[in-house]
């Protein structure tokens, strides 16, 4: 645990160079607790760093995430989100969930919160242009 929390902070100082809350003269938010994001179902949590958030998916050996990505988001926009619905992407080859972020989406495999097998991923989109047809 001690091990992530360095990593943690070395990654959060490393992004300090582009921090920055949109509004001159202001320090960045930043966080030091872990938040859900929707309910327990979504499995999903974010941690407020400099420029953006880290965002992990359950938790691993250790206590460590089971995955872990950044989403940037400068104006800490997604800040103000308070619920979350997953969106179901029936796609050749496999199914995928997708919510909406600032600036893309955050993508990752239909799996289940007590048995998450797959990947999680930022999908930069700032246009919004990934407008997958219907089943």
């Amino acid at each position: 645990m001690l091990l992530f929390k360095r990593l943690l902070l070395i990654f959060a100082v490393g992004l300090s160079g582009f921090a920055g809350n949109g509004k001159e003269g202001e320090p960045p938010i930043v966080t030091e607790k872990w938040e859900q994001v929707g309910d327990s179902d979504t499995n999903l949590w974010r941690l407020a760093v400099p420029a953006g958030w880290l965002v992990k998916t359950g938790n691993g050996p250790y206590g460590l995430p089971q995955r872990l990505l950044f989403v940037p988001d400068r104006e800490y926009a997604w800040r103000r989100a308070t619920a979350i619905e997953w969106e179901h992407l029936v796609i050749e080859g496999g199914n995928l969930l997708r919510i909406r972020v600032p600036d893309g989406w955050i993508v990752r495999t239909k799996d289940t919160a007590q048995e998450p097998t797959g990947f999680l991923v930022f999908v930069p989109d700032r246009r919004l242009a990934w407008q997958p047809s219907s089943p």
